[in-house]
């Protein structure tokens, strides 16, 4: 199924970070119809039709119309990894996250509101992009947007943020650089043979066989043909995109998890249970 850039998503939902929306719940709603690609290419996937989690983790299903109940638990689980990364990035950049002060009932009302905004807005761009020239125009706008909104909120190092030192961080961001690189890099030559060839089915000249008794069975002859560049390339670059992905998500995991177990231990960390994060 072709779609927008899932990185382009969250375009939509810029205007409403503000409050009374919690912006990590927007941005996770908004990229979490398309989990279900990212965990696949990660080898999650469900192995039996009878598997009762299999309906999430199909795509087709995540932008069906069940999704916003679908893919709430992917939004409210991504957010949570925000929660979890969002110092550990602080720390490679220097500054401060901000934090949330009302009441946690209050706070947990608008962070489930704003996980069901984020992902109406992704169900409703990809139902109206259903061109593949519509869809790869909105990703580029919506990958500007985000560029845009970026460069314009962009923080300088705050004096008394808590920052790795200048070798650590540095490797840190060679791991997180590398990590989908390589994982983009892994099975070209794999996706490569995958989408190079296609099948011509020969609807002109069907081939009906008498079964000898009383039924007949009709087939159409069919051929290998070399795909056109622009199929190869986008086969290609879609499974790339998705293993660079899941391997930037798994990186980026481990460093977060392992700064919080080194700052916990230094007493460096300044995580609080309240007031929530955004």
């Amino acid at each position: 199924m072709l779609m927008p850039f899932t990185l382009a998503h969250p375009a939509v939902v810029l205007p409403l970070v503000r409050r009374p929306f919690v912006p990590g719940a927007l941005v996770a709603g908004a990229m979490a119809p398309d989990l279900p690609y990212f965990l696949g290419a990660a080898g999650i996937a469900s192995t039996r039709a009878g598997d009762w989690y299999g309906v999430f983790l199909n795509a087709t299903e995540t932008h069906g119309p069940l999704g916003l109940l679908l893919n709430l638990p992917f939004a409210l689980a991504l957010t949570a990894g925000w929660w979890l990364v969002r110092r550990p990035i602080a720390a490679l950049v220097g500054f401060t996250p901000a934090t949330d002060d009302r009441p946690r009932a209050r706070f947990l009302g608008w962070l489930l509101i704003s996980a069901v905004i984020g992902i109406a807005t992704h169900l409703i761009w990809d139902a109206l992009t259903f061109t593949r020239l519509l869809q790869n125009l909105s990703t580029a706008v919506g990958l500007a947007v985000i560029a845009v909104y970026l460069w314009r909120h962009r923080r300088p190092s705050q004096t008394g943020a808590h920052r790795l030192g200048g070798g650590l961080r540095w490797v840190v961001i060679g791991v997180l650089v590398a990590a989908p690189v390589l994982g983009a890099v892994v099975q070209l030559p794999a996706d490569y043979r995958a989408v190079r060839t296609i099948e011509v089915v020969d609807y002109d000249h069907p081939q009906t066989v008498d079964d000898g008794n009383g039924n007949t069975s009709t087939s159409y002859p069919t051929t290998t043909a070399d795909a056109p560049l622009s199929a190869v390339l986008e086969g290609v670059l879609t499974g790339a995109a998705k293993r660079a992905g899941a391997a930037f998500a798994v990186a980026l995991g481990l460093y977060a998890v392992a700064w919080q177990l080194v700052s916990r231990r230094t007493g460096s960390s300044t995580d609080q249970p309240a007031p929530a994060p955004h």
